[in-house]
């Protein structure tokens, strides 16, 4: 994806993130779809996800799909 088609603007960061940590990831919630970047490189690779995908991931998240030893 080329950074003009990018998002300029609604950009966030994780709730769970450490204060002013470099490392932290950005999520866009777009409307024809969900951005994710790392917030200090912002136009490296930008994962793009469908709402479907964001959603499943977030409910999997929740329920603690990605704990290790769950999978």
């Amino acid at each position: 994806m080329s950074t003009p088609d990018l998002p300029a603007t609604g950009w966030f960061t994780s709730s769970f993130s450490i204060g002013d940590s470099p490392d932290c990831v950005e999520a866009n919630l777009a409307s024809d779809a969900v951005y994710v970047r790392h917030s200090r490189h912002p136009l490296d690779a930008v994962i793009r996800y469908t709402h479907a995908q964001w959603d499943a991931f977030t409910r999997g998240v929740k329920a603690d799909e990605f704990h290790p030893g769950n999978y």
